[in-house]
């Protein structure tokens, strides 16, 4: 796809895909790119570990876990608002102007209040060490702030392509980075001034891309953006206690032990499928918002089905990946993990669950409601709470994972019943009861098959083969199907 720079609106049509076909292939060039970010995370955290050592690195790691907590919070109220906005924008240079600097704002104030604040919270957090690297951290936010806006501008104009590319500079660069202020004897600030040049560059790139600069008067409202932003804060705020308080609470009522395992299952359960979820909701919420301004609401409709039945068709995945839990967990983290494997069994089905919260919650904003997101999310944080403050020390982790599946799938539905009001869509309950049947077979089959180390891998691949051929078999893969997917692959290439 070849973006455009003009202020035209966005026109699917005009790059020569179907809206749907430009959904299917945003959403594959951004997983790209979060996954590239998970192992170049990898790589980064282990030559910062190797340089710094267990405790320096444990204040880098503290510093920043600090100013993320801040951009995630930012991010979850900027992101979709300005994709919605951008998506139905006669004008996408004053809209997109007001948004970039309505976030640029919110997150100097935040980088100023860390700024001042580093003491107090050095204090809080019994270490002296962390000031210079919160004040850095200061720096910090406001810059992410400019990344993110221009790259969900891109992704509200439908240049997928263009959003994700910047992930292929950033990661790199702040890796090289990284290893040469260590090598010319940085300490702790070698991790902060890495990711702050990698966003620098990263920035840089975007500014060439859009030549947007974020200053000027524009007429359109910042009002408007408020009316968006908050309520899609608070959802995003009540998505991380749902995911959060479990291991929280683990740890107060379990011990640092159990919180170890839990974390550790953390990580496989929801972090892979949330990169999904994400990859999925942005270029829906741009296509979508773009039909809707159209009034092609039947194209909306089609795709809205679509994406339903394909996160509903993940189900065998999910069943596969539980009933080896235990082989995974031993597979990534050795033995002594092993009492993660029943948790990593319901977080798996935590994070599909949570993938059609996400995915929802953009149908529910690209429609006009994003204060509906609440509706389905904040009144599940207090029953979270309770459940696990209850349950966690009678049953131990194992309930707390328990509980979070449960709530998750609880919002899932509620939030696509609301979706399914708004939007007039049919619920895919044939492909339903064939990933239900077919999730049960897997499920007995992977669990059956012992398969240790990397064999574990094959296993996978023959068992998905498996499934493929099984929702052949039973009508839901179709030729359009196989079409479809014969179309997408040469698009994803750029042929």
């Amino acid at each position: 796809m070849t973006p455009s720079v003009s202020n035209a609106p966005m026109d699917s049509t005009s790059t020569g895909r179907s809206p749907g076909l430009s959904a299917a292939v945003g959403t594959v060039q951004l997983l790209a790119a979060q996954v590239l970010g998970l192992l170049m995370g990898f790589a980064i955290s282990a030559v910062l570990t190797r340089g710094l050592g267990p405790e320096l690195y444990g204040l880098y790691s503290v510093a920043f876990a600090v100013a993320m907590w801040v951009e995630m919070s930012s991010n979850a109220m900027f992101r979709h608002t300005t994709i919605k906005f951008l998506a139905q924008a006669d004008d996408w240079r004053d809209t997109g102007l007001a948004l970039m600097q309505s976030e640029l704002a919110v997150n100097l104030v935040a980088g100023l209040g860390l700024a001042l604040a580093a003491p107090l919270l050095a204090r809080l957090l019994r270490s002296t060490e962390l000031v210079p690297l919160l004040r850095l951290m200061g720096l910090y936010l406001p810059l992410r702030a400019l990344v993110h806006s221009q790259a969900s501008i891109l992704l509200g104009r439908g240049q997928f392509a263009r959003a994700s590319v910047t992930a292929f500079v950033h990661w790199p660069a702040r890796l090289l980075l990284a290893v040469l202020l260590l090598r010319l004897g940085c300490s702790t600030s070698a991790g902060v001034w890495a990711v702050i040049g990698a966003s620098f560059a990263e920035a840089a790139v975007l500014l060439g891309m859009l030549r947007l600069l974020p200053f000027g008067r524009p007429t359109f409202s910042h009002r408007r953006v408020l009316g968006y932003a908050l309520p899609l804060f608070f959802n995003g705020l009540g998505i991380r206690l749902l995911t959060r308080i479990d291991l929280w609470l683990v740890q107060v009522r379990s011990g640092d032990a159990a919180a170890g395992q839990y974390s550790a299952a953390q990580n496989v359960g929801l972090q892979p499928l949330g990169f999904l979820g994400a990859s999925i909701s942005a270029p829906m919420l741009s296509v979508v918002s773009g039909l809707a301004r159209d009034n092609a609401v039947v194209a909306a409709r089609r795709i809205i089905e679509s994406t339903l039945r394909f996160l509903v068709c993940l189900l065998p995945w999910v069943a596969m990946a539980a009933a080896a839990s235990s082989e995974i967990v031993r597979f990534l983290y050795g033995r002594s993990f092993l009492p993660a494997a029943p948790l990593l069994s319901w977080l798996l089905l935590a994070g599909l669950a949570l993938d059609l919260v996400s995915v929802s919650g953009s149908l529910l904003t690209a429609a006009g409601k994003p204060a509906w997101n609440l509706y389905v999310t904040i009144p599940i944080v207090p029953v979270a709470l309770l459940a696990h403050w209850f349950l966690v020390p009678r049953f131990g982790a194992v309930a707390a994972a328990a509980v979070t599946a449960t709530l998750a799938s609880l919002d899932a539905i509620a939030a696509t019943l609301l979706m399914r009001r708004l939007w007039t869509v049919a619920l895919p309950w044939r492909s339903i009861l064939r990933s239900l049947f077919l999730s049960g077979v897997v499920y007995l089959l992977s669990s059956g098959w012992s398969s240790p180390g990397w064999y574990l891998l094959p296993k996978f691949a023959v068992l998905s083969l498996f499934t493929v051929v099984g929702y052949w078999a039973l009508g839901e893969l179709t030729r359009q199907d196989l079409a479809a997917i014969r179309s997408f692959l040469p698009r994803l290439f750029g042929r």
